[in-house]
């Protein structure tokens, strides 16, 4: 059952706008990540909920969605997401948080698959707007941003094969492909892949 959650468990980039996810929703999302392993179990990620329209597209303008897709300016103002849990670092705490950010994300991405919904993780983020929009004191950043949204677009998983570009690519009926390596090959050997230093 866990297997099957991962391999859906895809990132989405088109979303249907005319479906709103509620702030309980948001809101169960985060304490799943609020129960995640934490670093020295310092717990020092703050989460903002957002699902206001206006926020919403303030956010939508602060984001990069898809590096590798360099001639996409990304998702139409009909596939867009309708909601963003944005995933906040308090200096003043003094703790690193990137792992935590990284365990929390995953977590909600997890919950929203299996409430039927799809989610995309930003680590690129206008630092500026958004301190500007969720009214951050200059000790709090901004860490990650997950879009929460119900998806519209088809994800396929590729095997990929030793030489073969990472980079994910849309066919002609905009399906989403994403190169996967291969089990084998990221599996490290270490009884034959280690240099022998006696020969």
């Amino acid at each position: 059952m866990l297997d099957a959650l991962i391999q859906l468990a895809r990132t989405y980039r088109r979303f249907d706008a005319s479906y709103l996810v509620d702030e309980t929703v948001l809101l169960r999302l985060v304490n799943l990540a609020r129960l995640s392993p934490s670093s020295g179990n310092k717990q020092a990620i703050r989460f903002a909920p957002v699902n206001d329209p206006a926020d919403c597209d303030a956010i939508f303008e602060s984001l990069l969605w898809a590096y590798s897709l360099p001639d996409w300016p990304g998702p139409a103002r009909e596939e867009r997401p309708t909601a963003y849990i944005v995933l906040l670092r308090d200096d003043a705490l003094g703790a690193d948080v990137s792992h935590d950010a990284g365990i929390a994300a995953w977590s909600m991405v997890l919950g929203a698959t299996e409430r039927g919904l799809g989610a995309c993780i930003f680590a690129s983020a206008d630092q500026d707007r958004f301190r500007k929009i969720l009214s951050l004191p200059p000790t709090m950043s901004v860490e990650l941003v997950l879009a929460v949204g119900k998806p519209v677009e088809e994800v396929v998983l590729e095997e990929m094969l030793p030489g073969e570009s990472f980079e994910y690519w849309r066919d002609e009926a905009n399906s989403h492909h994403v190169p996967k390596r291969r089990l084998e090959d990221v599996l490290w050997n270490y009884e034959q892949d280690t240099p022998n230093p006696d020969n």
